[in-house]
């Protein structure tokens, strides 16, 4: 009996070679075209309800309070008063009504998703895949990101209209677009699960709804410069998000699975 292996014949290891390099060279579909919704919220449908649930609360809440400060008359001051200069802008308590619920609904989706694979132990598994925590992390947050901007124009124009129109519905979205997208950019730079973002953007609507001076400075601010803020936020995102995408990419691709 023949015990011997038989060997490949040099046409044959040419052919192999040539099968194996036009498979890795053959141009990839962009990582974000071969993930499906599945698989990018895979396990976390349930904070996903619960994240909008809690957005839902916090609408309420803020409807309610802006239709408080319409009718509170807080908007002008008497003569003599320190804040004179200010007179005539909307009622103080706008600037953190705006600031806290600019990047609610993203900050309730993204906190909850992340809590629940934390404590269901989802991350360990993931990070021995090829779709790594970094690239998902990126993703969910163009995808709330998204989301929570399109929700801005008509919650920002019904609180506009709660409050009597008073003030400008152009530095609510302009405001609210700066607060959302510096949030989403912060998220991609420190990383899920931080605490350092979501405590500081409590601080600063603490701040605002305590110091009557802080909120009337924040209001006098120009719409066009809360346009200009989210614009530079909003690029910093993006070429966040890119460079992600661009070392997830290179670190490999998928064949139709996930691992």
């Amino acid at each position: 009996m023949n015990d011997r292996i038989p060997l490949p014949t040099p046409q044959e290891r040419e052919a192999a070679i040539r099968r194996i390099a036009v498979q890795g060279l053959a141009p990839r579909q962009p990582l974000w075209r071969r993930l499906s919704l599945e698989v990018l919220f895979f396990g976390v449908r349930d904070s996903l309800i619960l994240g909008g649930l809690l957005f839902l609360l916090g609408f309420v809440l803020a409807a309610v309070t802006a239709r408080l400060l319409a009718n509170s008359g807080g908007s002008h001051y008497p003569p003599g008063d320190p804040l004179a200069p200010f007179n005539g802008l909307p009622p103080e308590g706008l600037a953190p009504l705006v600031v806290l619920t600019a990047p609610l609904l993203y900050g309730a989706l993204q906190g909850l998703t992340t809590w629940q694979e934390r404590l269901q132990g989802t991350l360990e598994w993931k990070r021995s895949c090829l779709i790594t925590p970094e690239l998902l992390l990126a993703l969910r947050t163009a995808v709330f990101g998204g989301a929570a901007a399109g929700v801005c124009v008509p919650m920002n124009y019904l609180f506009w209209r709660l409050m009597g129109e008073q003030g400008s519905l152009f530095w609510m979205l302009g405001a609210s677009y700066a607060c959302l997208f510096l949030y989403a950019a912060g998220t991609l730079f420190l990383g899920q699960g931080s605490l350092a973002l979501p405590a500081l953007w409590l601080l600063f609507g603490v701040v605002l709804a305590r110091w009557r001076l802080a909120a009337l400075l924040l209001l006098s601010t120009p719409a066009l410069l809360c346009f200009l803020i989210a614009a530079v936020a909003l690029g910093l995102f993006l070429a966040r998000l890119h460079r992600i995408l661009s070392a997830a990419q290179k670190g490999g691709h998928l064949d139709g699975t996930v691992c």
